[in-house]
C-alpha cells in the first residue's frame, strides 16, 4: 500500500507465516502510510480481482495487517532465470495490470510484482486514490518500458531505469519499437510480434540443431563405449560439458546469422572469453559492440574493422565491455596501450558507478573523481577535437584490430 509519493517508509519488512497449512506474506503497515481509512476501504483491497494477490487484513489501534497468499507464486526478481520465450509472455501479460488503474493506486516495482506459472502477473501492495487522484497513464506506460528494458535488456536493472528514468534506454536499437509506444496495447502488440519471430527462429534452429546434435552423440556414444573401457572419465566429461557448450556455439551461431545479437549474446554468456576460439570470439564482440550507444557512422567504423584476424584482446575488450566487466576492459586497454580504449573503459565504468546504488556513497564519489581526473588526463594528449573520446573511439579500434594484416568483414561473410 502506498501514499502518493510510493513511500515505504511505513511498511516493516514482510515475513512468511502458515495459518491452516496455508503460506502468507504478513505485512504490517501503518494506518496514516496509505488513503484508504476505514474498514470499507480495507475491504475494497482484499477484493479478488485478476492482477492482485489474495490477501486478507487485520487492524490493531495504529497499524494493520495484511496477510497476502503466495503459494505457487514466484517474486518477479527471478524472471531473469526463466527462458526467453516466458519472459516475452510474462512482459505480454503486463499489460493485462493496466484493467486495474482505474480502481488502484498501482506500485508498479519488482518488489512489488509476483507472477505464477502460466507467467500472469499479481500486484502486492495497492491503495484506493486520494482526493483529487486519478490514474496516470504516462506512469503506466514509462513503467511497462521500464520492465521490458530491465527484463529484456543486459545493461540496466528495473530499478536502476526507474530511479534514472526510461530515457537513459532510448539509444539502444533494439529498445527503439519500444520506446516509441505510445500506448500499453502497442508496446504488448511489438512484444507479441517479437515473440512470434523469436519462437519461429527457435523452432527452424532446433531442427538444425537436432541434426548436428545427432552427429554429435554418435561420437559421444562411440568415446562413451571406449571410455566405459577405460574408466569413462574424459566420456563423462564429453556428455556433460562438451555437447551442451557445442548447442551453445550452435545457438549463437545461428543468431549471429540472423543477426540476432541479443540471443547470441545470450547463448555464451556463461562462457569465458579464454574458452572461446577465435571464431566464437569475432561473433560476440561483434554482437556487444552492436549494442553499444554509438551514432551510426562511429558504430560502422568500428564493427567494419572487427573480423575473425582481429587481435583477440581488441575482441575480448568489446567482450568484457559489453559485460560491464570494466576494470578487465581497462586492463586489456592498458596492455594495449591505448589511451583511447582505456577512456572509454573509463567512462563505462563511471557509467556503471553512477547506475549502481548498492555501492558506499563515499567510495563511489572517491573512485568517480579519480575516473574523472584519469580521463582528463588522458584526454589532455589529444587535440581539441579528439578529447570527446567515444565519438572517436573507432580510430583505437582501427589501430589494434589485427594481429595479421588488417582484414574488413561483413557479418554475413563471417557467418558463412
Amino acid at each position: 500500500m502506498r501514499k502518493k509519493s510510493l513511500e515505504t517508509s511505513n511498511i516493516k519488512q514482510p515475513k512468511i507465516e502458515t495459518e491452516k497449512n496455508i503460506e502468507f506474506l504478513k505485512e504490517e503497515i501503518k494506518k496514516s502510510a496509505i488513503h484508504a481509512k476505514d474498514s470499507y476501504d480495507y475491504q475494497k483491497l482484499c477484493v479478488k480481482r485478476n492482477g492482485l494477490l489474495s490477501c486478507h487484513y487485520e487492524e490493531d489501534r495504529e497499524d494493520l495487517y495484511f496477510y497476502y497468499t503466495v503459494k505457487g507464486m514466484n517474486p518477479f526478481i527471478q524472471v531473469k532465470s526463466e527462458s526467453r520465450e516466458k519472459k516475452y509472455q510474462i512482459l505480454i501479460n503486463f499489460s493485462k495490470l493496466k484493467e486495474l488503474q482505474a480502481d488502484f493506486l498501482l506500485k508498479l516495482t519488482e518488489e512489488n510484482l509476483y507472477y505464477d506459472e502460466n507467467g500472469l502477473l499479481y500486484l502486492k501492495d495497492r491503495d484506493i486514490y486520494g482526493r483529487g487522484e486519478k490514474p496516470d497513464d504516462t506512469y503506466f506506460l514509462n513503467a511497462y518500458k521500464s520492465f521490458v528494458a530491465g527484463v529484456l535488456g543486459s545493461k540496466y536493472s528495473v530499478k536502476q531505469i526507474q530511479e534514472s528514468g526510461i530515457e537513459i534506454c532510448k539509444e539502444e536499437k533494439w529498445f527503439e519499437p519500444i520506446y516509441n509506444c505510445q500506448t500499453v496495447e502497442e508496446i504488448a502488440d511489438v512484444l507479441r510480434n517479437v515473440k512470434k519471430d523469436y519462437v519461429t527462429e527457435q523452432s527452424q534452429q532446433m531442427q538444425k540443431v537436432k541434426k548436428s546434435t545427432y552427429s554429435l552423440w554418435r561420437i559421444v556414444a562411440i568415446i562413451t563405449l571406449i571410455g566405459t573401457l577405460i574408466g569413462g572419465g574424459y566420456a563423462a566429461y564429453l556428455s556433460l560439458k562438451t555437447v551442451p557448450e557445442q548447442r551453445q556455439l550452435l545457438a549463437a551461431n545461428e543468431a549471429f546469422i540472423q543477426k540476432d545479437y541479443r540471443t547470441c549474446i545470450d547463448s555464451l554468456r556463461e562462457v569465458e572469453p579464454a574458452d572461446m576460439e577465435k571464431g566464437t570470439l569475432y561473433i560476440l564482440a561483434y554482437s556487444y559492440a552492436n549494442m553499444e550507444s554509438f551514432r551510426q557512422d562511429e558504430m560502422r567504423n568500428i564493427i567494419d574493422n572487427l573480423s575473425t584476424s582481429s587481435n583477440p584482446k581488441i575482441l575480448e575488450y568489446w567482450i568484457r565491455i559489453g559485460r560491464l566487466e570494466t576494470k578487465k576492459a581497462e586492463e586489456i586497454a592498458l596492455s594495449l596501450s591505448d589511451d583511447k580504449l582505456l577512456i572509454y573503459a573509463y567512462m563505462k565504468e563511471a557509467d556503471d558507478l553512477e547506475n549502481n546504488t548498492k555501492i558506499d556513497g563515499s567510495k563511489k564519489k572517491q573512485r568517480l573523481d579519480e575516473l574523472e581526473s584519469q580521463i582528463e588526463k588522458l584526454g589532455d594528449k589529444y587535440e581539441p577535437k579528439e578529447e570527446e573520446t567515444v565519438e572517436k573511439i573507432d580510430g583505437a579500434v582501427q589501430e589494434n584490430t589485427s594481429t595479421q594484416e588488417p582484414q574488413t568483414q561483413e557479418p554475413t561473410d563471417t557467418a558463412q
